[in-house]
């Protein structure tokens, strides 16, 4: 309820303008109050709510802004991170190359990859931030702190990648079978021979070719000559392949051709290779 005194309206509990609380607290300003009067009681009264709701928004903002900031980085460095990864173990897991200069060149880069994954790998991130970011500065170079963060965070993560993902002690046929699955190679070692043709009649693929191809081998795979079962079923994956470009006048990659003959050769008599 509000009573009315002069033409103005007061809360009740109010009189003339005063406020009829205990002694001591603080008086309800009149309408007469000046806006400074209103600005001064309000501050008054309302003054240390008005500093924690203050302090609570920057602190939500201030921590917000940090997480985004600290999350941005840690992004930005773990994709740098992936390519570093990605590159490094393309270069451990590469087939050895024919040309001499190339193997030597080779082996001397993944050397360096070596060092590279042990360092960063058996050393704690902290230590490695410390001496990347002041050791640059004995050195001369000044890194932006931000920059840093990043390069320490892409580095190790690059280091991790090449790692997992392609560890020196994976059999190396492995990664040579994967290299040829699709267009396979002269001289395929039995890896490589039974991933291409994995591949090529894997269960989801329904084309005829690969039906027909399916059927094939199957209907051989009891026979007791495995290998001879496994060199004709590759031919006429080839054939059917070889076939397939030439009607629709796509090239032909040579190490297809290059497959087929070999297989070809090795089946007329005599020839061991």
């Amino acid at each position: 309820m509000s009573r009315r005194v002069q033409g103005t309206q007061f809360p009740a509990g109010v009189r003339g303008g005063e406020s009829t609380y205990p002694k001591g607290e603080n008086k309800m300003p009149n309408a007469s109050t000046s806006f400074f009067g209103w600005v001064a009681f309000l501050l008054e009264k309302y003054g240390m709510l008005f500093l924690r709701g203050t302090g609570m928004t920057l602190l939500i903002a201030l921590t917000g802004t940090a997480l985004g900031f600290a999350l941005g980085i840690a992004l930005i460095g773990t994709a740098a991170g992936f390519l570093i990864g990605l590159i490094t173990g393309v270069i451990r897991t590469a087939p050895r190359s024919k040309n001499a200069v190339v193997r030597v060149l080779h082996k001397i880069v993944n050397a360096i990859i070596a060092v590279y994954i042990e360092v960063f790998r058996g050393t704690p991130m902290i230590v490695q931030a410390v001496v990347i970011y002041y050791g640059a500065q004995y050195a001369g170079v000044y890194m932006d702190t931000t920059f840093a963060a990043i390069f320490i965070i892409s580095i190790n993560t690059g280091a991790y990648m090449a790692e997992e993902l392609f560890p020196d002690d994976a059999d190396e046929t492995v990664f040579s079978a994967i290299r040829w699955h699709t267009t396979g190679k002269a001289g395929m070692t039995l890896t490589e021979k039974l991933m291409y043709l994995a591949d090529f009649i894997e269960p989801t693929r329904t084309f005829p070719d690969c039906v027909r191809l399916r059927g094939y081998f199957y209907s051989r795979i009891g026979e007791n000559d495995k290998n001879a079962v496994l060199d004709s079923t590759l031919i006429l994956s080839f054939d059917m392949t070889v076939t397939e470009l030439i009607s629709s006048g796509q090239p032909i990659h040579p190490d297809t051709v290059a497959a087929r003959n070999y297989l070809i050769l090795k089946q007329k008599p005599g020839n061991k290779s």
